[in-house]
C-alpha cells in the first residue's frame, strides 16, 4: 500500500497552533512536513529567564533562516549587572538578524540600552521598554519612524545632548512615557491612546501639547502624579471632554489623608465627560477595603453614575473594579477579585429580601464574572471555593437564562439549571 497523500499546508498548520508549544516542538523535531510548527514556535517569543535567554539569543545569532521567522520577541526577568556584561554581545548579535521583528518589548531594567546599538527592524511598529531617553534610544527612535506603539520609562533623565525637537513619528497612536519627554514625542503624531507620568509639579504644559497634536484623536487618557490630582482631573474635563477611557493614579500624601477619596469633588467633575465609559480613580499602592467600607464605595460608585451616565466600568482606590450591568445596575466584577470580603458583601446582598431588584438585575452578570474567574485560575482555595458556590447557589434564583456549565473540575460545585 502507498504511503498516505500529505495533508494541505493550511490544515497541518491549523493543528499545529492548537498544540501546545512542548507538542509544536515535537512535530518540528518529528519531521519536515510540520515545518508550520517551527513558524509558530519562532513567531511568537517570549523569555522569563536568563538561561532560556541565553540559549535562545545563541540560536538566533547563529541561525539566520530562524530568525527570520520572528515577529515578536519579548525579554523581561532580573538581571545583575555581571550576568548581562557578558549576555550583551551575544543579545545584540541575536538581535540584528530579526530583520522580520514587527514587535520588540524589554524589560531589562532602566539602562543597558546600548543591546540596540546597529538594530534596525524595517517593519518595528511596537517597541516597549523601560529605558531612558538616552543617546542610544534617541538614534534608535530615529532609524524607526513609522513606530506605532512607543513606551519608555516613567522616569526623567534626558541628557542635554538630545536633541527634543527632532523626534517625527506621524504613525504613533499609542505612547507611554514621561512628561519631560511625551511633548517631543508625541509633537507630530495623532494619538489614540496615551499615558504620561508626571514628576514635575507643572501639568499644563504637557496637556496643552497634548491637545494641540492628539485633542480630536485621542480616546484613552491615562496620568500617574503625586496627590489627589482633582486639578488634573479638572484640566483634562476641559481639554479633553470626548475621551472614552480615563484612568488617574494618585499618591496621596499624609497631609492629604490617603485613606480617603475626594468622591464628591470628582463627582463634580465627570459632568462634563458625556461619553466617558471607564473611569479608574486608583492610587500606586491600593487602599486595603473592609466589608464595611464596600458599602460606601458602591455609594460612591452610584454618585458617580449619576453624574455620568455614560459609564460602563468603575475602578476606586481599592483597585476593586465594578461594572455596570444592562439593567443599570453596579456590582463588582468578581471575574478578577481573589478577596473573600467581595464575595461575602455580594452574597450578603444577594440574599438580601429588601434588595431583590438588585439580586435579578446582576445575577447573570455574577455567574458569568464567575465563569471567567474559575477558567482562569488554576487553584482555588476550599474556603474561596465554597464561598463562590454559595454566591452561585444565590444566584442562580434569579438567573435567566441559565449560564454554560462550570469546567469538570467544579462539577461537586450546585449545578446551573
Amino acid at each position: 500500500m502507498g504511503s498516505s497523500p500529505v495533508l494541505p499546508v493550511e490544515l497541518l498548520q491549523e493543528v499545529a497552533a492548537v498544540c501546545s508549544r512542548g507538542d509544536q516542538l515535537n512535530l518540528a523535531a518529528s519531521s519536515r512536513v510540520f515545518h508550520c510548527a517551527t513558524r509558530l514556535i519562532y513567531r511568537d517569543i517570549s523569555l522569563t529567564d536568563a538561561k532560556a535567554a541565553v540559549l535562545c539569543s545563541r540560536t538566533l545569532a547563529r541561525n539566520h533562516s530562524l530568525a527570520q521567522l520572528v515577529q515578536s520577541l519579548h525579554i523581561a526577568f532580573p538581571l545583575n549587572d555581571f550576568a548581562f556584561i557578558s549576555f550583551m554581545s551575544l543579545l545584540n548579535n541575536a538581535l540584528l538578524n530579526l530583520s522580520n521583528l514587527e514587535a520588540l518589548t524589554i524589560y531589562l531594567g532602566t539602562k543597558w540600552s546600548t543591546i540596540l546599538s546597529r538594530c534596525s527592524f524595517p517593519r518595528l511598529y511596537r517597541f516597549s521598554s523601560h529605558f531612558q531617553l538616552d543617546q542610544e534610544i534617541s538614534q534608535f527612535l530615529s532609524r524607526h519612524p513609522v513606530i506605532q506603539h512607543l513606551q519608555l520609562s516613567d522616569t526623567s533623565t534626558t541628557p542635554s545632548e538630545i536633541a527634543m525637537d527632532s523626534f517625527h513619528f506621524p504613525h504613533l497612536r499609542h505612547l507611554v512615557a514621561n512628561s519631560a519627554w511625551f511633548g517631543p514625542l508625541s509633537r507630530s503624531a495623532r494619538l489614540r491612546s496615551a499615558f504620561v507620568t508626571f514628576n514635575v509639579p507643572d501639568i499644563n504644559g504637557t496637556i496643552s501639547e497634548l491637545d494641540i497634536s492628539s485633542g480630536h484623536s485621542l480616546n484613552v487618557l491615562g496620568c500617574q502624579r503625586d496627590g489627589w490630582n482633582l486639578d488634573l482631573l479638572d484640566l483634562i474635563s476641559t481639554r479633553f471632554p470626548g475621551i472614552l477611557s480615563l484612568s488617574l493614579i494618585n499618591q496621596p500624601s499624609p497631609e492629604e489623608d490617603g485613606t480617603e477619596v475626594p468622591a464628591e469633588a470628582v463627582q463634580s467633575l465627570l459632568s462634563r465627560f458625556p461619553y466617558l465609559v471607564r473611569l479608574f480613580f486608583r492610587t500606586r499602592l491600593p487602599l486595603q477595603h473592609s466589608y464595611a467600607q464596600l458599602d460606601d464605595e458602591y455609594s460612591v460608585v452610584l454618585q458617580w453614575f449619576s453624574a455620568c451616565p455614560s459609564l460602563q466600568k468603575c475602578a476606586l482606590p481599592s483597585n476593586l473594579e465594578w461594572d455596570k450591568t444592562a439593567s443599570n445596575h453596579w456590582v463588582p466584577d468578581l471575574s478578577q477579585t481573589q478577596d473573600t470580603r467581595t464575595l461575602n458583601w455580594v452574597l450578603t446582598r444577594i440574599t438580601d429580601q429588601t434588595q431583590h431588584a438588585w439580586a435579578q438585575g446582576v445575577s447573570s452578570h455574577i455567574l458569568n464574572s464567575l465563569e471567567k474567574y474559575l477558567a482562569t485560575e488554576r487553584e482555588v482555595p476550599p474556603q474561596r471555593q465554597a464561598l463562590i458556590a454559595l454566591v452561585r447557589k444565590a444566584a442562580l434564583a434569579f438567573a435567566t437564562p441559565p449560564p454554560t456549565p462550570l469546567p469538570s473540575k467544579y462539577s461537586d460545585m450546585p449545578p446551573l439549571i
